[in-house]
This record gives structure tokens, sequence and C-alpha cells, in this order.
């Protein structure tokens, strides 16, 4: 799955807000007009009002409402505004709202993942879809803690027989050993790398998030449901035998 990435932009112009999917039936959500709230506080004003644009700051609240009639999910959404000068159609100056997202809820996903993916794995991609807008270290490490419960579930745990910890790196390479699906094992090193970053340094790339994401997509769609891997192993076989029968 190819992310649009127009779509999880960080900040939004007013009137033009992104249609991001439905969290409940993936049809595309609409801005709500009416329910648009915007709060200055009163040290702000003065701000507002063009005496000191760049530092002016507000907050906003609004709902986006499913545009699938037989849906109409609901989902709250609110964050900071800031303001920028601007012109109309007539070239006069006005002062255009832009609107900076931090919290959504439900959250609109950034993949879709199959039911027969286990409830632990859904569990935290949803949850990293929440911090995604709020705290993008966090983000990435939640999807650290999703690469954890795939190999988890696949039999790689973190604890070996013996009760011995096995470092994330050794149990994607064990993966890659028992499996041979080379762009699977890719794919988990990938996201576990992403997780270092975020552990030890200090900030994560937005587009770095959405690579991942992306990443993530095509991983699950192969892992879930499992039929899908039986390929990439059927394919190594044959390529090992250089293509005789055993």
């Amino acid at each position: 799955m190819i992310i649009d990435r127009n779509l999880w932009r960080p900040n939004w112009q007013e009137g033009h807000f992104p249609a991001l999917p439905c969290p409940h039936c993936g049809a595309p959500l609409n801005v709500d007009d009416d329910s648009l709230v915007v709060k200055s506080p009163a040290h702000n004003i003065g701000l507002v009002d063009l005496t000191d644009i760049d530092n002016a700051l507000s907050q906003f609240s609004f709902w986006f409402v499913c545009g699938y009639s037989k849906c109409a999910q609901a989902v709250a959404v609110s964050g900071s505004c800031t303001y920028q000068y601007a012109y109309d159609h007539d070239g006069k100056s006005i002062t255009e709202r832009i609107f900076h997202p931090k919290a959504m809820h439900p959250c609109p996903p950034l993949v879709k993942v199959d039911d027969d993916a286990p409830q632990s794995i859904r569990d935290a991609l949803k949850a990293s879809f929440d911090l995604f807008w709020l705290d993008s270290q966090a983000c990435a490490n939640r999807l650290r803690v999703v690469l954890e419960l795939i190999l988890e579930n696949e039999g790689f745990p973190a604890t070996s027989d013996d009760g011995r910890f096995v470092p994330l790196h050794n149990r994607i390479e064990n993966w890659h050993h028992l499996y041979g699906a080379l762009s699977i094992a890719q794919s988990l090193m990938a996201i576990k790398w992403l997780g270092n970053v975020a552990s030890h340094e200090t900030g994560v790339s937005r587009k770095r998030l959405l690579d991942a994401y992306e990443i993530l997509s095509r991983l699950l769609k192969r892992l879930f449901p499992p039929d899908e891997r039986y390929i990439d192993e059927l394919a190594d076989e044959i390529v090992n035998a250089k293509g005789r029968s055993d």
C-alpha cells in the first residue's frame, strides 16, 4: 500500500482539510464546518489582531464526520492554530488560519490491518495512530512494539527456552535463517532501526514515520492471512534447489 502523504500532512490551511479515512468504514471524512471552534487566550488576542501575527497562537476543535451516510462516524479533532498573511481573489491582504492537529478520536487509520492479525498487533497499531499526531518519537516506539508482537506471534519471542533475553536484531536474523524470506526480514529490520532512532536520538521525521507505515502495510498484508508468506517460502525453496525437485 502506497500512502498518500498529502493526506497526512502536519498542518491544514482553512478550507483545505484532508479527506482522511473513516476509522470505522474507511470512507472519506468531511469537516462539520458548524462544529469549528477557535479560542484565543486574552493575552493572545492582540497578536491575532495582526500586532504580532508570527507569535499568535490559538487552540481549535471540530468534528470530522464520515461521508458515508450509513456510517456517519464522528471523529473529534483538536490542536493549535497559527496565522499567516495571505491574499484573497481580489488581491486584498487577509489573515489565514493554519490548523495543526494534535489529537483525534477515534483516530483515522494510516494502514489497513486484516482481521486475521492478532488483536494485540491491531491494538498496538491503533495506539500508534493516536501518537502519530501528538508525538513522533512515541509513535515510532509504538511501531517497534508492533514489530516485537509480530515476531512473538511468529515464534520468535524475546526470551529463549532457557530464559535468556534474545535481542531484537538476533530474532530478525533468526527469522531470515529459518524462512529465508529476505524481503520480510529487511522490512522487520527497517522498523527496528526506526525504533532505535526514536529511543536514542531526538526527533523522528514524519517522512520516516510514513515510510515505516508503508513497510508495515506491505508486511502485514503478506503475513496476515499467513497464506501470503507461503509464496515467499516456496520461491526461496525453488531458488535454493536451483529448480530441482527433492
